[in-house]
């Protein structure tokens, strides 16, 4: 399922302590990983800047980056039939990687070292463009390896599955990630306020700030069974697949959700869409995310 893995490398200390844990992909199958370091440059600013020679001085930047990924290389080789790292001169990475992905059954990614809840610009980019599934790691800058290798060794033992009303084949997602220990999921739908109320509620009535919605309790109640029946049904189905699950049907935001489940029971990780998968990292250890 994820036998070719495709990793784009900073030279941070985060992004190769994290690459340097991918050995533990090889439990899901992965014999193949590409690290993939962009540098990002443009002609008429180093021109601008003295630079003279453009292409040697992209050629000496190459083969520095091909030195600084070498121990990494070295030290996965050991556990993958084939680690390679792709060095490439460009204006966007988002574009480079986008012509290389469908070669991949999976990108991992880390979180930004300097805000670990969040992606930098590039990497968001890349994560909303990938036509393939994508792992996002949240960094921990004052962690070592031993970090990213357990969440990397366990995220799959008891994930928070956030059903959209876009989401597709979840019990063959599901089905297809028992094999790497799937114990528990956590069907989780987040409901929407606002489509809750529709058609059944005026504008006039929503926006009003002094006059109450009439048969609001009822409304929202109606909707929540409604939720909470669809959710009953994909987990009656995983149960004949042999995969436990339990349903969960919650009003608010989708961080307050994952904190409280959190408190309650723990999860590993969160499975969800590319729409939603920023507020997951904000309190996930690790959110794959969907193409």
């Amino acid at each position: 399922m994820f036998e070719r893995v495709l990793y784009p490398v900073e030279f941070t200390e985060v992004s190769i302590t994290c690459a340097r844990a991918l050995r533990e992909l090889k439990r899901y199958g992965t014999r193949e990983i590409t690290l993939f370091h962009a540098l990002e440059y443009d002609s008429a600013k180093l021109i601008e800047g003295g630079i003279v020679d453009v292409d040697k001085f992209i050629s000496n930047l190459k083969e520095k980056a091909e030195r600084k990924l070498e121990d990494v290389v070295k030290d996965l080789s050991m556990d993958f039939r084939k680690v390679s790292a792709k060095i490439i001169a460009t204006l966007d990475p988002t574009l480079e990687i986008a012509k290389i992905e469908n070669n991949f059954d999976l990108l991992v990614i880390p979180s930004s070292s300097r805000s670990p809840s969040f992606l930098g610009k590039t990497a968001e980019k890349i994560v909303r463009n990938s036509g393939i599934p994508c792992l996002v790691v949240k960094s921990r800058p004052d962690a070592g390896k031993s970090y990213y290798e357990l969440v990397l060794r366990n995220m799959f033992e008891k994930p928070v599955f956030v059903v959209e009303k876009t989401s597709k084949d979840i019990a063959k997602i599901l089905e297809s990630l028992k094999q790497f220990g799937l114990k528990k999921v956590i069907l989780a739908r987040i409901a929407d306020l606002e489509e809750a109320l529709e058609g059944k509620v005026s504008k006039e009535e929503m926006i009003h700030p002094l006059v109450p919605i009439p048969r609001i309790v009822e409304i929202l109640s109606e909707y929540w069974e409604n939720e909470k029946a669809e959710l009953e049904k994909i987990r009656r189905h995983l149960d004949v697949k042999g995969i436990s699950s339990e349903t969960s049907v919650s009003f608010g935001s989708l961080e307050k959700y994952l904190e409280k489940i959190s408190k309650l029971e723990g999860f590993s990780l969160v499975i969800c869409g590319k729409q939603i998968f920023d507020k997951a990292l904000k309190v996930a250890d690790a959110v794959f995310v969907l193409n």
